[in-house]
């Protein structure tokens, strides 16, 4: 009866701590999988665009999992001065049919001597997370906007 007693209750235990998510969590960047790419303009500047993930998995009975990354906008005189960037972050859920980007969050950095950062924001749509700023100099002003859009079956671009 005691082996019994004590197998059901060994089961019970074991199905509650490897079939709830929160407690099955982890993250994993996976090495090689980041991407870059580089835009040129006619004055000789350029942007740099790189993507950076990593996986979290939630073993659900629905095979639902979780990716997190980040795609960062590099700007850079025709000199090869680094300007500023803005990165969104993004976190989605995906399962193989569709996916949702669940948050957008941002950063950005000012690099050139005269520039400033007048504001920004992030949403979220779809499967899509994206942020938008505003850099100043003067008179002028850019805005940069990055969207990190996540594939159902879990591939950021």
């Amino acid at each position: 009866m005691k082996k019994y007693l004590l197998a059901i209750i060994f089961s019970v235990v074991f199905v509650f701590t490897f079939l709830n998510p929160t407690l099955c969590a982890s993250a994993i960047h996976i090495p090689g999988n980041d991407s870059k790419d580089v835009i040129y303009f006619p004055d000789g500047s350029y942007i740099i665009t790189e993507i950076h993930e990593e996986s979290t998995s939630f073993y659900t009975l629905e095979a639902r999992q979780t990716k997190r990354g980040n795609k960062v906008r590099t700007a850079y005189s025709k000199d090869g001065e680094k300007l500023g960037s803005l990165t969104v972050y993004g976190t989605f859920t995906y399962n193989g049919t569709t996916a949702t980007a669940e948050s957008a969050s941002y950063s950005h950095t000012v690099d050139a001597s005269g520039w400033s950062f007048s504001g920004g924001s992030s949403y979220c749509s779809g499967a899509t997370a994206t942020a938008s700023g505003t850099f100043k100099c003067l008179f002028e002003s850019k805005t940069l906007t990055v969207s990190l859009r996540c594939s159902a079956s879990g591939v950021l671009s």
